[in-house]
């Protein structure tokens, strides 16, 4: 990949960018100090799987970015999910000995190097296809099962602290959906993305939902879309890729709506315009909006994090943007670039 990475935070200045090459662990160092970084987040994560280590990135104070530290990955897991929970533990979920065979590994806020993880979750056999942590270390994962009898997905709800493969809660997915990405409210309320094969859908449970439980109510996408990483607020807002668009859907609508807001992915980096499909949405403390992309080219393909403000509309210029290794090289499926917050 492209040997540069920054980050720039741009408020009334105009986009000004350094290109530097890369240190010998794969990430760059800096940019033209361009501006402050007013959002709340303080460390961005991504995966290095040639290094087989998750990366953590910092801004800092002149509105550039660093490669803060890096934590070693144990050998038998290559990971495709991250996330953190509230005082910034970080979740790493992947597979083991085969796609069907995933757990959890939980990082202390401050782990880095060669530090072992805090706990490990072990996962029932299925694919595992996202991944979310609420505000009481509840572990929510969306799985595809590895049994071809019964229902083929499955979020499974671990309680805090747990290490075992059975879950607290289950709730059942139709036959034959294929499950993006989850999020959970302040309520407890659990929010997935998916789709049937022709039809692209979020529905949302209650915090008591179990078993083959109907949703409480269902999202469709406009037709010919699809629905990929998705993030909700405290007042029932729901945000959500369609495409390379994060759109706003607002509190309790159901059917086909009308996005309240939508913001693009930029469509050209330098000689790249080609974008993939995310499955990732994050959102800092503020309401800032993060989105791992990979976009291709003629010289190959570079692995994009863009970021932003809260209220951006339209074709609205990223407020953070930078590059990352590649992070999707051991991935089963060409699963998103995962990224997580804090």
């Amino acid at each position: 990949m492209p040997e540069f990475t920054f980050l720039n935070r741009c408020k009334a200045k105009p986009l000004i960018v350094a290109l530097l090459g890369l240190c010998s662990c794969g990430s760059g160092l800096h940019s033209l100090p361009i501006g402050n970084l007013d959002s709340s987040v303080r460390m961005l994560y991504s995966i290095d799987a040639l290094g087989h280590r998750i990366l953590r990135y910092t801004p800092n104070e002149l509105g550039t970015a660093t490669l803060d530290s890096w934590i070693s990955l144990p050998s038998d897991i290559n990971a495709t999910q991250l996330t953190t929970d509230a005082i910034g533990n970080l979740y790493v979920g992947g597979y083991t000995t085969s796609k069907d065979r995933s757990k959890v590994l939980v990082y202390a806020v401050n782990a880095a190097d060669h530090d072992a993880p805090m706990r490990t979750l072990k996962l029932r056999p299925g694919k595992l296809t996202a991944l979310a942590v609420d505000r009481q270390n509840t572990i929510y994962v969306a799985e595809k099962s590895a049994v071809e009898s019964g229902p083929q997905a499955a979020i499974y709800i671990y309680s805090a602290g747990s290490k075992g493969a059975t879950p607290t809660q289950t709730i059942y997915q139709p036959s034959a959906v294929e499950l993006n990405d989850l999020a959970v409210d302040s309520a407890g309320h659990v929010y997935v993305s998916g789709s049937t094969g022709s039809d692209s859908f979020i529905r949302e449970f209650s915090a008591t939902a179990s078993d083959t439980a109907t949703a409480t109510r269902t999202v469709w996408a406009p037709h010919g879309t699809a629905y990929g990483g998705l993030a909700v607020d405290d007042d029932g807002n729901i945000f959500v890729m369609q495409g390379a668009t994060i759109c706003k859907l607002a509190a309790g609508t159901s059917g086909t709506p009308q996005a309240a807001q939508t913001i693009n992915l930029p469509a050209k980096f330098i000689s790249y315009t080609t974008e993939t499909f995310s499955n990732v949405l994050r959102r800092d403390g503020i309401g800032d909006f993060f989105v791992p992309t990979t976009m291709t080219g003629a010289n190959g393909s570079v692995n994009m994090v863009y970021g932003f403000a809260s209220n951006a509309a339209g074709d609205a210029t990223p407020v953070i943007q930078f590059t990352v290794p590649d992070a999707t090289a051991t991935a089963p499926n060409g699963e998103s670039m995962p990224l997580a917050v804090f």
